[in-house]
């Protein structure tokens, strides 16, 4: 779930640093919570937003690439919702 959250993020344009568990209302001695837990909710999101920003750099490169203009490029957003809703799947596996 935290891995779609971080793509979805991305995908809206959010930044790395937008990540809600670097907030300090969610650091370990205000949650409780041990810091290895902690930490794995900072990685699973960066990932998730990491994932995004790949897939996008990606299609950007091949809209640029195989447009003749501008208004040809291929959408970049279609693919990401998809790769976040192929995250989703997984992790309810």
């Amino acid at each position: 779930m935290l891995v779609s959250a971080g793509a979805s993020a991305a995908a809206i344009g959010l930044s790395q640093l937008d990540n809600p568990f670097l907030d300090e209302s969610e650091f370990p001695r205000m949650t409780g919570e041990p810091i290895s837990t902690w930490a794995n909710k900072v990685i699973a999101w960066d990932e998730g937003w990491k994932i995004a920003r790949r897939i996008a750099a990606d299609l950007d490169l091949r809209a640029h690439l195989t447009a003749s203009r501008p208004d040809e490029a291929i959408p970049v957003i279609e693919p990401i919702v998809s790769a976040v809703q192929q995250c989703r799947l997984g992790e309810a596996a």
